[in-house]
Parts: structure tokens; sequence; C-alpha cells
């Protein structure tokens, strides 16, 4: 209540100073969040309607969201308007893109042609400046990795930390590290994705990072909140190689077969780290409904660690050891 009281104050304050102007009849209505710390409204008036995020200053540097939306637009990447801020309480009012999510039209058949939209959209986010951006660097990986041994093979399933994942960890990070570095949104995926007026309109990039190139295309093709089949994954990875080889973002093109390899390991590292933070999620801030999505993901890993030689003894060790505890968990469901 003292929250819809102080938003209310700050929009009023907005039309008296004449910055903002809305009919004689608006509200401000309560969105689902996402995993984040940040809260969510619509603002909503005859003929005007905008999205007010309170992302408390903290624990989040809302400059950066707001560097980043200004730095994309400029760049034709499809991004909100940043319209009014307020620095001191963390409150931002932003353009409206709808509440129709990629995800909501992958549902209950994959709508190949937004996917398409999907692609077009990341390649300029992929060719955006990456001056200013945080890297992605081995500590930033390591730090990722060690999400998934700390908070569900350690605390969630109580086994101790095999010494085999730090080489599993090791070639993670090396094959992170010799991809092409590009600007990646860092969580490019069907709910990060709206269907908007303008287009596909992309959100919550404000955690954009310089990192691996196959990252972003394996968080949309490989989603930890729905499946795509293998036929679809390889088709959309054809259509992003063919433009993505004749764009001038690359030296020289790049074969399938080592984008393939990259665009797996890459997706290992990031099932590993979200598998530890959908647990971390659900126990240590009440987010349950994250704990649904974790046998997709464990697919997603178990498929790739049977795919490769140097995961043989990581995937004995899944397999053996790991997935037999994961399969008494009261959440798992086959």
């Amino acid at each position: 209540m003292a929250c819809f009281l102080k938003l209310n104050n700050w929009v009023e304050s907005l039309i008296n100073e004449r910055k903002l102007s809305l009919g004689h009849s608006w509200e401000i209505l309560p969105m689902q969040g996402d995993a984040s710390c940040r809260q969510y409204f619509r603002l909503e008036s005859t003929g005007f309607c905008s999205i007010i995020v309170v992302s408390p200053q903290e624990r989040i540097d809302n400059n950066i969201f707001i560097s980043i939306a200004k730095s994309w637009k400029r760049q034709g990447i499809n991004v909100p308007e940043v319209f009014h801020v307020d620095e001191k309480n963390g409150y931002m009012m932003l353009e409206d893109f709808g509440s129709v999510h990629l995800y909501d039209c992958s549902k209950p058949s994959i709508n190949m042609e937004r996917y398409r939209q999907a692609i077009r959209q990341l390649h300029k986010i992929q060719a955006a400046s990456t001056q200013g951006l945080v890297v992605f660097d081995q500590r930033f990986l390591q730090r990722e990795l060690q999400i998934f041994d700390t908070w569900m093979v350690q605390h969630q399933l109580a086994l101790v930390k095999p010494s085999l994942l730090d080489n599993v960890y090791a070639l993670l990070i090396q094959n992170s590290l010799e991809q092409p570095q590009v600007t990646m949104h860092r969580d490019f995926h069907s709910r990060n994705l709206l269907i908007s007026d303008q287009g596909l309109g992309v959100i919550d990039f404000q955690d954009a990072v310089c990192g691996p190139l196959a990252y972003d295309l394996v968080s949309l093709l490989k989603d930890c909140y729905l499946r795509l089949s293998d036929e679809q994954i390889n088709l959309l990875i054809n259509e992003y190689l063919r433009v993505l080889n004749h764009s001038e973002l690359l030296q020289q093109p790049i074969a399938k077969s080592d984008f393939v390899r990259w665009f797996d390991l890459i997706g290992l590292q990031r099932h590993l780290k979200v598998l530890g933070l959908f647990i971390r999620l659900a126990m240590d801030e009440g987010k349950k409904s994250y704990l649904a999505d974790i046998p997709r993901v464990l697919n997603y890993v178990l498929k790739v660690s049977k795919k490769y030689p140097e995961l043989r003894e990581f995937d004995r060790w899944l397999t053996q050891t790991m997935m037999p505890v994961v399969h008494k968990q009261s959440w798992y469901q086959r």
C-alpha cells in the first residue's frame, strides 16, 4: 500500500510539473515480476500506457539500465524508451511493449517466424558497441559456475563437490574465451521478448556484458522455460549463421561444426549456473515456481555431457551419482 501511495504521488508530481499528460482518470496496476528484486507496475490512462519499474538503488545501479537502453535505442535495437526517472526512489517509467511474450506465442507450438524476428534483434545486439560493458571473463565465468556446485550439488542434494568439476569448469571457460567476444544480453529468452506494435521488443537487458558469441543464441534456442525440437534448433542455427557469416561482425566466416561446439558448451555453462540459481531462488527467496523448470534444464545438461568425449567422466558422475539423488527430490518430475 505504501509503495502504491508513493508511486501515485510521483505520477501526480509529473502531471503537476507538466512532464506527463494523462486523462482525467488513471490507475497503477501491479504486474508479475521476474527473478530479481524489482517490482513492475502498469500505468493506464485513456490513450496512454507505460510501465513503472521500482528498482531499489541500494541493490541495483539503475543508471546501467538507462545507459544501455538509450545506447541500444540509438543503434536500432527495439528496447523500451525511458520516459521519466526518479533516481532517489529508484523509479523508472518506460515505454509499454504490452503483455504478450514470445513465450506466450510458443505454446502449444513454436512460432518459427517469431524466432526469426528474435534472431534479427540478436544480430543487432551483437553488432552494438561493447564500450562500457562488463567483460564476461574467467573470474565472471568461474563465479557463475560455482552457483551450481554451491546451491544444487552441496546445498540441495547434500553431495560432496567432485574434483572433476574443476576440469569441466576449465573446459567451459576455455570454450567461452576462445569465441569472438560481442555485446551479450545475457538473458535473451522467450520471457524477455515481447510482441509489440513496433515488432519484437527486448527487455531485461541491464545485465548486458561483453561475452561469447554463442551465449545469447543458446539462451533463446535452449530456453529454460520451453523446448524447441532438435530440428527447429538446427534450422535456426543455420539461419543465424547465414546472416552472421555475411555480416561485418566477424573477420572470417565460422564453420558450423565450430559454432555448434561453442553453442553446446556455452549452453552447458549457462545451464549449470541456472540449475544452482533456480534452487537458490526457490529455497532462499521462496520463488518455488522455478523448480518446475529444473527437469528441462537438466535434460539439456545431460544431452551435452553425453555428446562430447571430454565430458565422459562428468556424464558418468551425473548419471550415477547426481541424478539418483535428484530423482528423490519432491519437486522433480520426469
